[in-house]
């Protein structure tokens, strides 16, 4: 649920789609932390408390979820909120966890534009310098050689890879 929905305490809310969760859980009682969390700053001037504690809900909700559209989900509802909070610094962590996601679905280009930008953008911030990380990996140099440990007939194939490596 959005942030704004978010009624603490309410078991209730712990709903995805029509699978109930055991308020008992530790993951449920992780998630209610988060509501109340997130009830306790949404008021506040300075929204950086809000906006991380969002951040760090949306992680931990990636982090326990599983199906098919878990990354999807992570990647919109991170994204959301990258750009609805633009103008704080904090929006660079948003941006580097939507790049790493992005990174891990192998499409490298579009994770290196997108850490690149936010690394301009936010240059001394802690997202920034987790944004050059992204870039960093993406723009390494790798070799890895794999093959059996036992070689007997037929003969074993060897697996090469390699990455920006000429």
């Amino acid at each position: 649920l959005p942030p704004d929905k978010l009624r603490a305490g309410s078991s209730s809310n712990l709903q995805a789609g029509s699978l109930r969760y055991d308020t008992d859980s530790p993951a449920a009682k992780a998630i209610q932390l988060f509501q109340q969390l997130l009830k306790f700053h949404q008021n506040d001037k300075d929204k950086s408390a809000f906006i991380d504690a969002d951040i760090a809900r949306l992680v931990y909700g990636k982090n326990i979820a599983f199906g098919e559209e878990k990354t999807a989900r992570f990647k919109k509802a991170i994204r959301a909120v990258a750009e609805k909070w633009s103008g704080n610094e904090l929006a660079a962590v948003s941006w580097y966890q939507y790049a790493a996601a992005i990174r891990d679905e192998g499409k490298l280009t579009e994770a290196h534009a997108i850490a690149g930008r936010t690394a301009k953008d936010f240059p001394n911030s802690n997202g920034g310098a987790l944004c050059r990380y992204v870039m960093n990996q993406i723009e390494s140099k790798s070799a890895n050689i794999t093959t059996e440990r036992i070689w007997n007939a037929p003969f074993p194939s060897i697996e090469v890879r390699y990455k920006n490596i000429e």
